[in-house]
């Protein structure tokens, strides 16, 4: 097995790792897709925010994404920033699976700290490279054509795209799902990859604004 596929060191506690979702896995649906998340709780990873800067393939292929509306959201570094995040812990029998669901990203171990006080080190899906993807994750040219090419022709990583519509309400609706400071951190700590502010995109106040009134839009 590929080393990615494989538990970073250190993260392994009681034959579980935990994992942070600040994206597409606060959302409980989208999570167990792929994984059975167990003590889910709330907490903060501090030194990064959110960018909309990867091209979503899975979107492209279930006609979600079009045009510029491309994008779903990485964790990228950024000094006095922070992300409140989902905290999850799955079973190592299941990280090959989280692993290969996330692909495109780099899986990075970082510390948190839970609601409760609780300190530790996990996993967080943060900016990848193109480069990178095709080096450590793609066999060759025809595996990549598989993954990738069949469904889209261009860089993966970009800054000039907007969040996939139905990928952003899902995103901005778990955050308003947890509560607190939730939406607050995910518009002051969000951005668009020209850097524009999520609390200052059009799409996104409108999308908040509908969700508010109807919540099971």
């Amino acid at each position: 097995m590929a080393v990615w596929l494989k538990a970073p060191e250190g993260t392994v506690r009681g034959g579980r790792v935990t994992i942070m979702g600040f994206g597409s896995l606060m959302d409980a649906s989208s999570a167990s897709q792929t994984m059975r998340g167990l003590n889910v709780r709330k907490g903060r990873v501090d030194g990064f925010c959110r960018v909309f800067n990867l091209v979503s393939i899975i979107n492209i292929v279930r006609g979600h994404a079009k045009g510029r509306e491309l994008a779903t959201c990485t964790a990228v570094r950024r000094e006095n920033s922070f992300l409140r995040v989902s905290l999850m812990d799955i079973d190592e029998e299941e990280y090959e699976a989280f692993a290969r669901r996330e692909a495109r990203l780099r899986h990075e171990v970082v510390e948190f700290e839970s609601d409760d006080g609780e300190r530790g080190v996990g996993v967080i899906c943060s900016a990848y490279s193109d480069e990178e993807y095709r080096r450590e994750r793609v066999r060759d040219d025809d595996d990549y054509f598989q993954q990738v090419g069949k469904f889209y022709d261009g860089k993966l990583y970009r800054n000039d795209l907007l969040p996939v519509p139905n990928y952003l309400r899902m995103v901005v609706k778990a955050h308003m799902r947890q509560g607190g400071d939730f939406l607050d951190n995910f518009l002051d700590h969000s951005y668009l990859g020209d850097g524009t502010k999520m609390r200052d995109y059009e799409a996104c106040k409108e999308m908040i604004l509908s969700l508010s009134s109807d919540p099971d839009s």
